[in-house]
């Protein structure tokens, strides 16, 4: 190894173009690039320089054969998935200087776990590699790391521990055999996706001092029946509960005032029986497996329409909306590749954007004077010069068409 196979620019190594596997980095390098190392899968062992301040995120991910590395006392932080699948390394030091590690950053190392499984650094629960069917988080754990339990084949049950604060993104995600999870009202927050494809989930008891249910959070959980939302909430991601198709009873406390877009989309246990999930006179989504046709007739009594409530929905050609809604939402009918009409009554004032993307033969859509706002983009992808608006002379959406360049029909 000579310093003429490290590509270095201003302090930085952007590459390593020789073949040793057991890598010294040159003096004065004080950062390191996540594609230095073509050749990762067969590095053994890295010692760093004094003078190195970050290891960035994901720049030793997948180095499967390393087994050993220094960190030295000039490091301050480690990023999210730096030594994440370095399935071989079974030491580490982590230096006082450390002030920042990054969710994930030791997922995958196999070799750095206790004698129950366990990966932790500084109360961070980073992997988990265990056996048990059944498993309680250690007393002292006060976050539970990004993907730490992820893909876990055996795993059914988890007892979060009273210490936990913090669940990261996709901590559970992908544990086909997860049944029960039990979490006490010490957590805080919960990240994306932390239960998505558990199919097997059936009873989960969330923290009472929960703020939101981020994005994907319940995703394809098909064996969910049954959740109960706490009061702390405010907000409920996108897709936070798609394709969560056995869910039968869940409450949305009034303290919740955003739900993301297609939140309850696949939510066919939840609709009635037209394929509408209404919940307190809101249409969040439609279910077209339970009732698919082509003519859709809004409730009336409806007061919104969520975001990408019918998006997908390939059979649907003609739409009416009823005056009682005021609202209707981004993407609503997004990808509806069919839909040719839609008729929105008077008494609607709001309209998102993008809101018939990707509908390619829509040929009417009639604007009632009452509309204040549309959202950017309403045919986005649609080829808005063959899709002219139908309203009313002097109307907001005449306005809206000349300043689109979209064509307006006056009636």
């Amino acid at each position: 190894m000579a310093d003429k196979d490290f590509v270095i620019e201003n302090s930085v190594l952007k590459k390593y173009n020789g073949t040793d596997v057991n890598i010294v980095i040159p003096e004065g390098v004080t950062e390191i690039r996540s594609s230095a190392f073509p050749n990762k899968k067969e590095i053994v062992s890295l010692t760093f320089p004094e003078g190195i301040t970050a290891i960035d995120k994901f720049v030793f991910s997948g180095f499967s054969k390393l087994k050993t590395i220094n960190i030295p006392k000039t490091v301050k932080s480690i990023g999210a998935g730096a030594f994440e699948g370095c399935r071989s390394l079974k030491n580490i030091e982590i230096p006082d200087s450390v002030l920042k590690i990054g969710s994930g950053a030791f997922a995958k190392c196999h070799k750095l776990a206790d004698k129950d499984g366990f990966v932790i650094f500084r109360n961070v629960l980073y992997d988990y590699c265990g056996k048990e069917t059944s498993v309680k988080i250690p007393d002292g754990v006060i976050e539970i790391s990004m993907n730490a339990f992820s893909g876990s084949r055996k795993l059914e049950e988890i007892v979060v521990s009273d210490s936990v604060e913090i669940i990261n993104g996709g901590a559970f995600e992908k544990c086909k055999k997860l049944k029960t999870v039990i979490m006490t009202d010490n957590v805080k927050q919960i990240g994306g996706s932390v239960f998505e494809e558990c199919v097997s989930l059936e009873n989960v008891k969330l923290s009472k001092n929960l703020e939101w249910i981020p994005s994907h959070t319940f995703f394809g959980c098909e064996q969910l029946k049954k959740i109960e939302i706490p009061n702390s909430v405010t907000a409920i991601g996108d897709h936070a509960f798609f394709a969560c198709s056995n869910l039968q009873t869940i409450n949305i406390p009034d303290s919740v005032k955003i739900v993301g877009g297609s939140a309850f989309r696949g939510c066919d246990a939840l609709s009635d029986a037209d394929g509408f999930v209404i919940m307190d006179n809101v249409l969040y989504a439609y279910c077209p497996y339970v009732r698919e046709r082509k003519e859709i007739v809004i409730p009336d009594g409806v007061v919104a329409i969520a975001a990408g409530a019918f998006c997908c929905s390939l059979k649907i050609e003609t739409v009416t909306i009823p005056g009682s809604v005021k609202s209707i939402g981004d993407g609503t009918f997004g990808m509806c590749d069919k839909l040719k009409t839609v008729y929105i009554a008077d008494g609607v004032t709001q309209m998102g954007k993008e809101i018939f993307h990707n509908c390619y033969y829509l040929k009417e859509v009639h604007i009632p004077k009452s509309v204040k706002h549309i959202g950017k983009h309403i045919y986005r992808y649609s080829f808005s010069n063959d899709h002219p608006i139908y309203a009313p002379t002097g109307s907001y959406a005449q306005q809206y068409a000349k300043e689109n360049n979209i064509p307006f029909v006056a009636e």
